[in-house]
């Protein structure tokens, strides 16, 4: 009997045993866990030193990061890297539908060739150069008695060719290996087609004329709406003020008259011609 009660007994605290090596097992596992867990935080944690109070300078750093390379991105799509000086909060056309004025005659721009001629006749000019002469049609009317170049790109550039085979048409690229000199320069309404108008007053600068005449639409005679953009017309990349468009041009020419031709149009005109402070920046 006692020996049956001592086997019981033994049984008893070996279970015991057994209830307690598994709970200290499972503790340890959960401490386990709970480390490997902590660690993996730790891990994403910023590192703060021993000792010293906890910093937010990590998560700053981490947040203007991000900020600024998504607000890089948000500029890109709406921004170009020059303004060519027009007001920063401007948006700006990246791809502009091309525009092709073959079946246009004298709606548009028609003060501004008329401005041109009178200036032609008072300084007594006799070549003339139009640099973007679409349809030719005011060039053929107001100058018929110079001796004139229509410059143009296709499918007007090929158009012209076939329809006025008489008179001489030239492309961007073909004027320049040609060396076309002139007395006058005409580039009406079409900076504002140019997504990199840079590109079009360098050229320009280097013709050797004695004047240019630069017409374009002036945005402070549009609509509040219109004020920064992009431009109503889905072929105009930008849009210049009254005074911003003179310290565009200023940049590279001297203006000698900038005014409104046109009030209803939205017309605004430049003269000027290249100085020799101009070739030094250039």
């Amino acid at each position: 009997m006692e020996r049956a009660r001592a086997r019981s007994s033994n049984t008893h605290s070996f279970v015991v045993c057994l209830g307690t090596s598994g709970n200290l097992n499972a503790r340890i596992l959960n401490q386990q866990k709970s480390e490997n867990i902590e660690g993996s935080l730790n891990c994403l944690r910023p590192k703060v030193v021993k000792g010293s109070p906890m910093s937010f300078r990590p998560y700053l750093r981490l947040f203007f990061t991000n900020t600024r390379y998504y607000l890089k991105k948000l500029v890109s799509l709406f921004y170009f890297s020059r303004h060519y000086e027009i007001k920063p909060a401007y948006f700006h056309r990246k791809n502009p539908l091309h525009h092709n004025d073959i079946s246009y005659k004298d709606e548009w721009q028609k003060e501004v060739y008329e401005y041109a001629l009178n200036f032609a006749e008072k300084m007594q000019l006799k070549t003339v150069l139009d640099y973007g002469c679409g349809s030719a049609y005011k060039l053929l009317k107001y100058f018929k008695n110079y001796d004139f170049v229509g410059v143009e790109v296709d499918p007007a550039l090929s158009w012209l060719k076939e329809t006025y085979p008489e008179h001489k048409w030239l492309s961007p690229d073909e004027l320049i290996e040609n060396k076309t000199e002139c007395d006058l320069i005409i580039c009406a309404d079409v900076i504002e087609h140019i997504p990199d108008p840079d590109l079009l007053v360098r050229r320009l600068k280097e013709l050797s004329s004695k004047y240019t005449i630069i017409s374009t639409p002036d945005r402070d005679l549009m609509s509040k709406y219109m004020q920064l953009g992009p431009p109503s017309n889905p072929s105009h990349c930008r849009e210049w003020g009254f005074e911003e468009f003179e310290n565009y041009i200023r940049k590279n020419f001297e203006v000698i008259d900038h005014r409104v031709t046109n009030k209803v149009q939205m017309t605004q005109l430049i003269l000027c011609r290249v100085t020799w402070v101009a070739f030094i920046k250039q």
